[in-house]
Parts: C-alpha cells; structure tokens; sequence
C-alpha cells in the first residue's frame, strides 16, 4: 500500500514519505499500548484465576460450560473472554456462549444437547433463572 502510494508526486520529498512512514508505523502500536495501559486497572485473568480458585474450592466446579452473551466497553471483558479464561483456570471444556435472545425451553434444550454442566451468566439478568437437568 505505501508502495503505491509513493508513486504520487507528492510523496517524491524524503521528509514527506519519512513522515508517512512515521504515522504508518505509529498506527500499529496505538492497540498494544492502549491494552498495557488498561492492564493495571483491570487484569482480567487475575480475576478469573480468582474466580476459579475460589469455585474449584467451595464447589469442586468441573465439566462442559457456557455461558449468556454480555458485552462490554473493554472487548476482552466480555462475557466469552471472561468464562473462556474461567473454563481454562477450571481445567474445564468452554462451549460458548447461547443465542443473544433465547426462550428459556430452548436454553434448556442447547444445555441438555451439549451437555453443558454449568452455565455462567454474566451482567444483571433475571431472564434465565437455574435450570435443573
């Protein structure tokens, strides 16, 4: 792409083409650096490993899980990155996540069809109370 654009005359100076180079270069770092900058405030898999520890202590939680779809403002904050980390710390099998909008019955029948032995739900939601299998 910067081939192409170098052919233009106006990219024909040093210091243009130098500057291009600069900014081109630059744009590759801005998502690392904004990730290690937001790491200290909110580490996710330190929370998670937390979280399992805790879950494998009290509740000896092990098997296939899912979870609900939540999103959130930092993307790897979302449901399927939080309970996909919790499935690893949990030696566990994560299937992912349901249908955004799902009846309770068909809830029922993906988790019986799979197998799933727990579903996490993430977020203030009363839609999907346990479901005894």
């Amino acid at each position: 792409m910067l081939n192409v654009i170098f052919q233009n005359d106006f990219f024909n100076k040093k210091l243009r083409s130098n500057i291009l180079i600069t900014i081109f270069a630059l744009s590759f770092m801005i998502s690392p650096l904004k990730s290690y900058a937001q790491a200290g405030k909110n580490n996710i898999n330190k929370e998670m490993y937390s979280l399992s520890a805790y879950l494998k202590k009290h509740f000896n939680i092990q098997g296939n899980i899912a979870s609900n779809r939540e999103w959130e403002k930092i993307a790897i904050h979302d449901s399927w990155h939080k309970t996909f980390r919790l499935s690893y710390w949990l030696n566990s099998k994560y299937y992912g996540q349901t249908e955004a909008v799902i009846s309770d019955d068909d809830l029922e029948r993906e988790l019986e069809k799979f197998g799933i032995d727990y579903y996490f739900v993430w977020g203030e939601s009363q839609k999907h109370p346990p479901v005894s299998i």
